[in-house]
């Protein structure tokens, strides 16, 4: 009996040992920093134990941590110094702490959109898939920001305070990212690389950046991919595509993935066009972004991407309605042929990260990137130009009253373009107390082959343009000269072109802040008795101050680039209160910029219109003058900002380029000086509770002057000027030169308005069987003025003379509104267990182009037998209408 005893006593005893072992409590608290900013993503642990949590986006966490032992937890962030606080529970038992975090540099305090520290970077929120955009790219993020403007909502192209679309940096997780070179439309873009599900961070700059960004004259975008936490992803399917991820972390969380795939089908967006056909569009591409953290404070990450952009059209015909009250056209074409154009994109990129201590870290990383493009066309169209009849009181009133001119042409191509970058880099970063050390060095070697062999013939009522000579007035055929047959825009060349580019940077930012002691007197109530309470405060006068270099070598033409930068933030005061860290008072920041941004010409800069290579050409030279400003100020309960920014960029070296709907045609020779000048305006913050919006608008003017651009109009001997299709009498007896100076650039959009706003229907609406604030509405509204339509044969037209007349295109409008409802999200969980791991399920219901307009977004110009050349408007999407569903968990 004894013995039974002993064998329950001992099995009782094994059984409490595990249970005792296993005794816990709680640690639970939220994170701020010094100004009382929650701190989101910062990692909580016990070093050596496999216990680990995160910060949420309000900086609040949880942590179920063993009791009866004494141990120290580690709050890191790679943005402050690392903090360890003792701990010691006992079982069952909460305890709630509020750790401050220090930082290693001294921030700038900001609402939405922040700066980050030192320099012209804002922190941009990102967006998720329930928000309305029509391409689903994530670039149409940037076209409401402040200095961006867009006339084109089918490509992921964007305008920068004067500048084209390739002149702007666009990074991935530290790896430049390039857009296809052949693609001529919009709708031959296709995906753009980032995509949205993989992105975590978003910082921008439309100028003043500092040395450690590239040689580009405009802007950069540098976006930084997810390390994922936990399981999870998402999947969204719509009338125009679908697109899915996946991201997770092993067990022994040394290795993350985070990976997606997106197919995109614009065969429906692209039937709202005026050219009617057979629309076969293929758009996909899968990306991945893996890492594994070793021993020694190592982690190896890789980033890759195949993408396969394929765009087929068979036209049959198009339609097009234009002009004026005065003279209302009609434009009819009938097609034959088709369109096969292909961008075909493989990317690699390996980078591992050495972190020695909380100061230093070190980046190496080797990367390649491989294009296939192909551009092959044969369209034939033949054209009808009618004049509509324009009063209203006769039956045919918007039927065709005459015909102006018949005609007809035909389009050939047969491009293609491999290319070939790889790359070896090292990054390195050294935060002292006062003073943050950064550096950088880069070899790159680019492989190019270019076949082109494109060709037009236009006719116009039967005859050649442009005209050869005819057999009028010679008798003898011998005595005739040869009659050549003259093609519009004839392209043939085939170019290898290898080089190197060698680059490097070094930049410091100091932090020359100071701080005093102040004592405020503030009314306390405790129990119905006030109580005079003396707080200390902290005093700051912030000032942060950055100055680089940077240095380009190029092999192709010899050219060594150096580019100083200077940029600095201040902040005259701000408080917050010792105890708590609670920010009582926001004030204002100034912010300031001079560098010099060069830009090394790629491929097509130094490519002439009939294919041949500059092997002279020189970077492109920019200074830039940037002095800005953030007010922070409370409206409705809820915290705002008013940013706002004034600049001035003078550029000599300009390469002149035209601008065909996205194609961008340089002229390949540095024979130009520009200038861009304006200011800009954004204000952002929660007008509706709980959801951010912002509206920006920008005011710019940049003109370009071309060297020797000297032209000549004719007088006749009435004392005429001779204009083609105008003039009776069209010999020359006397000339004049006219120096046109400076004339707006193709980007030239005066005016440019962005809004994103967000709203949902208030909780006090629900109803026991209702819940209405599951309603959700966004709308995104754009709006910019016209842009120059200028080009050299533009310029040859005497109508031109005065700068008042150069040609613009319509004022660009469009709104697109989005409906949502939430079946599932944070704020409505799901009931039923088997929807307990479904973070949100939604379903959007889009409406494209609200109000209907017709944008208009390049021009072809027909020529009739009077001489006189019509502008024919290529449009873009008319008013859709598209479904959306969205899962994430």
């Amino acid at each position: 009996m004894n013995y039974l005893k002993n064998i329950l006593l001992f099995l009782f005893c094994s059984l409490a040992i595990p249970t005792i072992a296993q005794e816990t409590g709680i640690i639970k608290g939220r994170l701020i920093d010094e100004i009382g900013i929650p701190v989101k993503t910062a990692t909580i642990y016990i070093k050596g134990v496999k216990i680990k949590t995160y910060t949420d986006s309000n900086g609040y966490f949880k942590l179920e941590v063993p009791a009866n032992k004494s141990f120290k937890l580690r709050f890191y962030h790679s943005s402050y110094k690392s903090k360890f606080i003792s701990i010691h529970l006992k079982p069952n038992t909460t305890k709630t702490i509020r750790p401050i975090f220090k930082y290693r540099v001294l921030p700038i305090y900001t609402v939405y959109a922040k700066h980050k520290r030192g320099d012209n970077i804002i922190v941009l929120e990102k967006r998720d898939g329930k928000t309305v955009f029509i391409t689903g790219d994530f670039t149409e993020r940037l076209k409401t920001e402040i200095g961006v403007a867009s006339n084109n909502e089918l490509s992921s192209g964007y305008n920068v305070r004067g500048g084209n679309f390739e002149e702007n940096l666009i990074y991935v997780n530290d790896i430049e990212i390039y857009r296809p070179f052949l693609a001529r439309s919009g709708q031959q873009e296709g995906l753009s690389f980032i995509n949205s599900d993989l992105v975590e961070d978003i910082h921008f700059s439309a100028g003043g950046f500092q040395a450690k960004y590239g040689d580009k004259l405009s802007s950069v975008l540098d976006v930084t991919y997810k390390k994922p936490r936990d399981f999870g992803g998402s999947g969204t399917i719509s009338l125009l595509g679908a697109n899915a991820h996946l991201e997770g972390v092993s067990n022994n969380e040394l290795w993350t993935h985070v990976s997606g795939i997106r197919y995109r089908t614009n065969q429906y967006l692209f039937g709202a066009l005026d050219t009617k056909g057979e629309f076969k569009p293929v758009f996909a591409d899968f990306q991945t972004h893996i890492t594994y953290t070793s021993s020694g404070n190592w982690e190896h990450s890789f980033l890759g991407n195949y993408a396969l952009n394929k765009y087929r059209l068979v036209p049959e015909n198009r339609e097009t309605s234009f002009g004026s009250i005065n003279q209302a056209l009609r434009f009819t074409v009938f097609f034959d042929g088709q369109e096969i154009t292909q961008f075909e994109t493989f990317t690699g990129a390996f980078t591992s990260k050495y972190t020695p201590n909380d100061s230093t870290t070190l980046k190496f990383t080797g990367s390649a990137y491989r294009t296939f493009q192909t551009e092959k066309y044969d369209v034939e169209g033949q054209y009808w130009l009618d004049e509509l009849e324009r009063d209203p009181s006769k039956d045919n009133f918007g039927d065709v009253a005459f015909n102006i001119g018949v005609g007809g042409f035909l389009r050939h191509a047969r491009n293609s373009l491999d290319a070939t970058v790889t790359t070896l880099a090292h990054k390195g970063e050294r935060r002292y107390r006062k003073n943050n050390v950064q550096w950088g060095i880069k070899a790159q070697y680019d492989k190019i082959n270019d076949k082109i062999k494109e060709w037009s013939f236009t006719d116009s009522t039967g005859f050649i343009s442009p005209r050869p000579s005819d057999s009028i007035g010679y008798r003898d055929s011998s005595a005739q000269n040869y009659q050549y047959l003259k093609l519009d825009d004839l392209t043939r060349a085939k170019n290898t072109v290898e080089t190197g580019r060698f680059s490097a940077y070094v930049q410091n930012t100091w932090n020359l802040t100071s701080y005093k002691n102040t004592t405020v007197r503030k009314t306390k109530k405790v129990n119905d008795t006030i109580y005079k309470v003396d707080s200390t405060f902290k005093t700051y006068s912030g000032l942060i101050l950055t100055a680089g270099i940077r240095s380009n070598y190029w092999t192709f033409n010899n050219e060594i680039i150096v580019s100083p930068r200077v940029s600095f933030q201040y902040r005259p005061k701000y408080y917050f209160l010792n105890d708590t860290g609670k920010l009582i008072r926001r004030k204002i920041v100034y912010r300031g910029a001079v560098g010099v941004y060069q830009q090394p010409a790629f491929y097509r800069e130094y490519r002439y219109f009939d294919g041949s290579l500059n092997h002279n050409i020189q970077a492109q030279r920019s200074l830039h003058f940037l002095l800005g400003a953030d007010y922070e100020f409370t409206m409705w309960d809820r915290p705002f900002k008013l940013t706002s920014e004034i600049y001035y960029k003078l550029m000599d070296r300009v390469i002149p380029y035209d601008i065909d709907n996205v194609r961008v045609r340089y002229y390949a020779e540095n024979n130009a000086k520009a200038y861009s000048k304006g200011i800009d305006l954004k204000i952002n913050g929660k007008f509706i509770q709980g959801l951010e919006s912002w509206a920006t608008l920008s005011v710019m003017q940049t003109k370009i002057d071309i060297n020797n651009d000297v032209f000549y109009t004719y007088l006749n001997s009435d004392g005429d000027t001779i204009i083609p299709g105008f003039t009776n009498n069209n010999v020359a007896v006397d000339s004049l030169a006219y120096y046109p100076g400076y004339l707006p650039r193709p980007t030239d959009q005066r005016i440019s308005f962005g809004l994103f706003f967000q709203d949902e229907m208030p909780t006090t609406w629900n109803t026991e069987n209702m819940k209405w604030d599951k309603f959700k509405v966004n709308l995104n509204f754009i709006y910019t003025t016209g842009f120059s339509y200028l080009n050299k044969k533009i310029l040859a037209n005497p109508f031109y003379e005065n700068q008042n007349f150069i040609p613009r295109t319509k004022n660009y409008l469009r709104a697109d509104i989005g409906f949502t409802y939430d079946f599932i999200s944070e704020k409505h969980k799901a009931k039923k267990k088997f929807w307990q791991n479904i973070k949100e399920i939604s379903m959007s219901l889009e409406i494209f182009n609200l109000l209907g307009i017709d944008n208009v977004v390049s021009y072809n110009f027909i020529q009739a037998t009077n001489g006189r050349k019509y502008a024919i408007p290529n449009t873009l999407t008319k008013r859709l209408i598209n479904l959306k569903f969205n899962v994430k968990f």
